[in-house]
């Protein structure tokens, strides 16, 4: 096992991310790699860098998601994992069930493992996510977090394994744009275990 891969205890279960809203936003902010000038006249302020992310592996699934390495991961009751950014703004959150349960109630308890409001969601479409285009069924809306208005994403991802995966993405309107493409990245990341 290599540093990039590890594989997470199903007591622990704690993880990650979701798609920033129509996963539109592909990639991550990366930092400048310029240096300062020899000539400049104080030295320049150094940006914090952000943990890297780091593969693991969703227990029972055979998936596995970068996971942004600053983002604070905790568990939830119910076998739900969350992922809070540093400004609290944004969270991705997934839980695993089994292969042929209804997900009905699975996608009633998002509200809660992400602490949102008032979810109204739009009629869920058929995607492909991730590099390895697992079929995946993705629905939007809008919500209440983080004392704001804001949009939710979740996608309910068939890996093929005797669990299914519901993966949801949540950010308040004002959270950073380098939590919105930390989560997008993430959610695309979602792959089959290499």
């Amino acid at each position: 096992m290599n540093s990039k891969q590890r594989s997470m205890p199903t007591s622990i279960l704690v993880f990650v991310v979701l798609s920033t809203l129509g996963l539109a936003a592909c990639g991550r902010a990366e930092g400048s790699s310029q240096k300062p000038s020899p000539s400049a006249s104080a030295p320049a302020a150094t940006p914090a860098v952000a943990t890297p992310d780091v593969y693991v592996t969703i227990p029972g699934t055979q998936i596995e998601i970068a996971a942004p390495g600053d983002w604070l991961r905790k568990s939830k009751p119910g076998g739900w994992s969350v992922m809070i950014a540093p400004d609290k703004k944004a969270a991705f959150a997934f839980v695993t069930f089994a292969k042929g349960q209804d997900p009905t109630p699975r996608i009633g308890e998002i509200a809660v493992a992400v602490d949102a409001a008032g979810i109204g969601w739009e009629s869920p479409k058929k995607v492909q996510l991730g590099p390895d285009d697992m079929p995946a069924t993705l629905a939007k809306g809008s919500c209440q977090y983080a004392s704001g208005p804001g949009r939710i994403v979740y996608a309910l991802i068939d890996p093929g394994a005797d669990k299914q995966l519901l993966a949801v993405y949540v950010a308040n309107d004002t959270a950073s744009t380098e939590a919105r493409k930390d989560a997008a990245q993430a959610f695309k990341s979602l792959r089959k275990k290499r």
